[in-house]
């Protein structure tokens, strides 16, 4: 067990206490999470050419060429693009999606704003017949850099069926952000993309670097927003959280045979009792959380930065008990993962640390 460590913390100015996750039960969503995969969510940045790569290389960008090959790949494999909507629905229980081998939901997402989006994306895209989901920093598109889309354009993709979300107003941190600076970037990028793009409505946000607070969920719920997503790896399933809803961040050191494994990898469904995901955390902390019902619970690993941590599992019901021990870092990543066999389902969760005093 690991050993319990007293922290001196200084507490970021105008930072609430943490929020407590509402106590719902919903063991019904879990029904069936062992039979459905999920559904996957992609994260796109910069698509360029291979000759643009090499002369500017970046992690976050694929080249078109791998671009062409994922589509083709999930086109094969039956993927449909849903909407955002349809998305919110299903992860809260209130529709079901068509999957069986031949048909598979997914949603597809572009963050930032740059004009790869028409360069490359959209004409592939539409050749499949795919939406996609665009988040929109407004100071990007508003300082008119060389490859940022513009206004005009994102009328356009908003006209041709593709949807417009938020990626805040100028892509800040988050949890360096209090309540009322978070409000204002929520609040100001909505109205200004509403502005500029008549006729969308945005309620739909990627937390930028993928981090958000605990007064992140309830202030873009005060603010219009339904659904929101990190940058978390795993598919969606009924009855997680909509306001963290996972994403894989689609890289060019990816492999075809990576992507498909993103698209064939399993989930677990968590919901947090006594907290919500992006709690500010000072020390030890004792975590209640819901899984589904009737697991070994020696087939559980539960860890924070590769450090495992102690927990106790009632399979009568469903509840975990975890003593989470903060990592040193500026977030604890939690990571709770089922292995069955040679299947490993898995779900992170996020929380923030309070700083040491350097006084």
């Amino acid at each position: 067990t690991p050993a319990t460590t007293t922290v001196k913390v200084e507490t970021p100015a105008e930072t609430s206490p943490p929020t407590p996750a509402p106590h719902v039960e919903k063991h019904e969503l879990f029904a069936d999470w062992q039979q459905s995969a999920g559904i996957p969510v992609l994260c796109y940045h910069q698509i360029v050419t291979e000759e643009e790569y090499r002369a500017r290389p970046t992690p976050y960008a694929v080249t078109n060429q791998q671009f062409d090959e994922q589509m083709a790949l999930i086109a094969q494999e039956g993927y449909y693009t849903v909407t955002t909507r349809q998305f919110e629905e299903y992860l809260t229980g209130k529709t079901t999606l068509e999957f069986s081998t031949r048909r598979k939901p997914i949603l597809i997402t572009f963050d930032d704003g740059l004009n790869d989006f028409n360069r490359f994306a959209r004409h592939t895209l539409e050749r499949h017949n795919y939406k996609a989901v665009l988040f929109i920093y407004p100071t990007y598109i508003m300082a008119k850099k060389k490859r940022a889309l513009t206004w005009e354009e994102l009328r356009g993709i908003a006209r041709a069926g593709h949807e417009i979300g938020s990626h805040a107003l100028w892509h800040p941190n988050l949890s360096e952000l209090n309540e009322k600076e978070q409000q204002y970037q929520f609040a100001e990028s909505k109205k200004i993309l509403e502005k500029n793009i008549p006729g969308i409505s945005v309620d739909t946000l990627a937390y930028p670097f993928g981090v958000f607070t605990d007064a992140s969920q309830r202030l873009l719920r005060a603010t219009g927003y339904r659904l929101a997503f990190t940058t978390f790896r795993g598919n969606n399933l009924p009855g997680q959280n909509p306001l963290a809803a996972r994403r894989y961040l689609i890289l060019k050191s990816d492999s075809l045979p990576t992507f498909r494994d993103y698209l064939h990898s399993r989930s677990l469904p968590v919901q947090l009792h006594n907290l919500s995901e992006g709690a500010w955390l000072t020390g030890a902390t004792d975590l209640k959380l819901n899984l589904p019902r009737n697991l070994d619970p020696k087939a559980l690993q539960i860890k924070v930065s590769s450090i495992p941590q102690s927990y106790h599992y009632d399979a009568s019901n469903g509840h975990l008990n975890v003593k989470l021990i903060p990592s040193t870092k500026r977030l604890s990543i939690l990571e709770v993962v089922l292995k069955q066999g040679d299947v490993s389902y898995r779900a992170d969760l996020l929380f923030n640390n309070y700083r040491a005093s350097k006084k």
